[in-house]
């Protein structure tokens, strides 16, 4: 449980290795989540999955952000002269 709570409070919120965009924000901390309890179902004998999940989602974070922002970019009107 300490395990959990340090990387809910302080892994999870650095602002230097999170997504940018709230949309990436979401997405990231419900992927963490999700891979957390894979990681523990699949492999019991690591119970401190968190970690490794936190670890795992900051190698994608850029990409997340880059998602939401192409999509936000398709989605806007084209200038018209």
């Amino acid at each position: 449980m300490g395990g959990s709570s340090f990387a809910m409070v302080y892994m999870c919120t650095c602002p230097i290795t999170a997504p940018d965009m709230t949309e990436a924000r979401w997405v990231y901390a419900i992927l963490i989540g999700s891979l957390t309890v894979v990681i523990r179902v699949f492999n019991p004998a690591f119970p401190e999955g968190v970690g490794l999940a936190v670890l795992f989602m900051n190698c994608f974070a850029p990409l997340l952000d880059e998602i939401v922002v192409r999509t936000k970019l398709k989605k806007r009107i084209p200038n018209v002269q």
